[in-house]
């Protein structure tokens, strides 16, 4: 389970609206504290997915490798519109495959100076679209279907309660 508190979140500029309604949920700041871990299923509960992923940037623990595996669901989930139009092109499942090998085989070394310098881009692409991630979560949901922003919110909640030390 991933953390912010609402120390972190002012720091890293959290909109006020979200802010408050999150202060406002759990009784108050003053009396939840400002240095309390606050869980990022309850902020998903309460503010929506869009603050959640934003809350990303700002969680008690490192969370770019939960970022980038979700954004890697979320490729995927979509990946066979892309494969029904250029059916040839496995570009895509290419990065997405990179994108977890960054972080999932730490230790292993690229075969070659032309894999390791494709998997440096990779980490590159994977960790610009984290960056991008929140942003565009805000962009998508807006235009995403109902089914899908449901999807979304419970393949994130499910990674949450998943994710970290067993």
């Amino acid at each position: 389970m991933l953390h912010t508190t609402f120390r972190l979140g002012r720091e890293k500029g959290a909109c006020i609206s979200s802010y408050r309604k999150m202060a406002k949920a759990v009784g108050g700041i003053t009396k939840y504290g400002t240095n309390t871990p606050l869980a990022l299923e309850e902020v998903v509960k309460v503010c929506g997915l869009a603050d959640a992923i934003w809350c990303l940037r700002c969680t008690c623990e490192p969370s770019q490798e939960f970022l980038i595996e979700f954004a890697c669901r979320c490729a995927e989930h979509v990946l066979h519109y892309y494969e029904r139009q250029y059916p040839n092109d496995k570009r895509p499942k290419q990065a997405i495959e990179k994108a977890r090998q960054c972080f999932t085989d730490k230790t292993a070394s690229a075969d070659s100076a032309d894999s390791a310098a494709w998997a440096a881009s990779a980490a590159r692409a994977a960790s610009a679209a984290a960056s991008a991630a929140a942003s565009a979560a805000s962009a998508a949901s807006a235009a995403a279907s109902a089914a899908e922003i449901k999807w979304q919110t419970e393949t994130f909640i499910e990674m949450l309660k998943n994710w970290g030390p067993k």
